[in-house]
């Protein structure tokens, strides 16, 4: 293939392989990430401090078992990015 060549969308997409993160604008990260662990068991990353005024957080996404990741050698370990969002609505 050449460098110059555009690679047809269908080609591409089968490159993906999975998801690591999603960014979610909130308007509290505090209450979001209360709800976050109340309703779907997602932890704060780095054992960071839950309190309010926080203006963004990394929360983990626990297995089907509940037990959270642990990052390693070519694990990927996919999260959660909440930050406060600057205009109602993100």
């Amino acid at each position: 293939m050449q460098g110059n060549e555009e690679i047809p969308v269908e080609e591409r997409l089968e490159d993906i392989t999975g998801l690591t993160c999603i960014y979610v604008p909130v308007n509290d990260v505090y209450e979001s990430i209360k709800w976050y662990q109340k309703n779907l068991g997602y932890q704060p990353a780095n054992n960071d401090r839950v309190e309010p005024g926080m203006t963004m957080a990394v929360l983990n996404f626990p297995d089907r078992n509940g037990n959270l990741p642990s990052p390693g050698l070519r694990q990927v370990v996919p999260a959660l990015f909440l930050h406060k969002s600057d205009e109602e609505g993100g």
